[in-house]
C-alpha cells in the first residue's frame, strides 16, 4: 500500500464473466443506495467478520432468503456491473466480486468514514469555547 492510499484506496481489477473490471471506492452520490441495501444484512456480515457469530451454510441461506437482493442491488452499485447480469451470474461469481467490493470499501468505512462522523457529532455536541448561558 503507497503512503497516499489513505487518501485516496486504491481501486481494484477483478474479473467477471470472462472480463476484468474496475471496482474503486464508491462515490457520495452512491452512498445512500449502497447503505439502504446493506443495512439489513450490516449486523449480519459484521458478527461472522468480526467472529461473534459462524459462516455457516444456514446462516449464508437465511441471508439470501431474506436480502439476496439487497445483496445483488449492493454488489452493482460497487461495482458498475448490472442488476441483471449479476442475476444471470453463478453464486460463486457474486461472491467472488461481493467480497472485491467490501475489500476496496472496508478501509473507506472503518478508518474513514466512520470516525469522521464521529468527530463531526462530537463537535456538534461540545460547546462552543465561551458559550454558555449569559447571566
Amino acid at each position: 500500500m503507497g503512503e497516499f492510499d489513505v487518501i485516496e484506496p486504491p481501486a481494484r481489477s477483478a474479473t467477471f464473466n470472462g472480463r476484468q473490471i474496475t471496482v474503486a471506492p464508491l462515490k457520495v452520490g452512491q452512498l445512500p443506495a449502497f447503505a439502504r441495501a446493506i443495512k439489513p444484512i450490516s449486523g449480519a456480515v459484521e458478527a461472522i467478520a468480526t467472529g461473534r457469530a459462524a459462516l455457516t451454510v444456514e446462516a449464508m441461506l437465511d441471508i439470501i432468503a431474506d436480502h439476496g437482493e439487497a445483496i445483488i442491488d449492493a454488489v452493482a452499485l460497487a461495482s458498475g456491473v448490472s442488476v441483471a447480469e449479476l442475476s444471470e451470474s453463478t453464486p460463486d461469481q457474486l461472491i467472488e466480486l461481493a467480497a472485491v467490493c467490501l475489500e476496496v470499501n472496508a478501509d473507506f468505512f472503518a478508518r474513514r468514514l466512520t470516525p469522521a462522523i464521529r468527530a463531526a457529532g462530537q463537535a456538534v455536541r461540545a460547546p462552543a469555547a465561551g458559550a454558555g448561558p449569559t447571566p
